[in-house]
């Protein structure tokens, strides 16, 4: 069995540990016993209760990886199953942390944008103010030339009437 199954070794406060793999299938107890085991090493290595947690996604990854053992070991076609959904959920993490990169990219470039729209509306609004700053002096200056033009064209009419 161990030529199919590698034992899994780790060490727990100084002591190295071999865990082989059982021949024996799984009881609703063992389940309900690895259950707890789990949610106790959840809280133990403080995994966060929901959201994206790297400590929640390794500790899945050797339940997932127990479960398949253990599928392994009492049919060979479900275990083929369960490698093949694995499979499929590593995928299914990587286009989503791809969909989750995309869409930051893309608010940071609708921010630049905004950004960008925002200082050519107030350029916009500057240039607006000088034009219309200048057509005021402009305005200014024609009525003062009307009015040098009316005084020009009443005194031309005094001569025209002395003479």
């Amino acid at each position: 069995m161990d030529a199919i199954l590698p034992p899994r070794k780790f060490e727990i406060d100084g002591k190295f540990w071999i865990e082989r793999v059982s021949t024996v299938p799984s009881t609703r107890l063992d389940l309900l016993a690895l259950q707890e085991k789990f949610e106790n090493c959840l809280k133990l290595n403080g995994a966060k209760p929901f959201g994206v947690c790297p400590i929640r996604r390794r500790i899945y990854d050797q339940l997932f990886a127990y479960g398949i053992r253990k599928a392994l070991l009492a049919e060979r076609q479900q275990s083929g199953a369960v490698v093949e959904l694995e499979d499929e959920k590593k995928k299914n993490e990587e286009l989503t942390k791809k969909v989750r990169e995309l869409e930051r990219q893309l608010a940071q470039e609708k921010d630049l944008k905004e950004n960008e729209m925002k200082l050519l509306e107030q350029g916009l609004r500057d240039e607006n103010e000088r034009l219309r700053e200048a057509n005021k002096t402009l305005k200014t200056q024609l009525q003062a030339i009307i009015q040098m033009e009316q005084q020009l064209q009443q005194e031309e009419a005094k001569l025209n009437e002395d003479a």
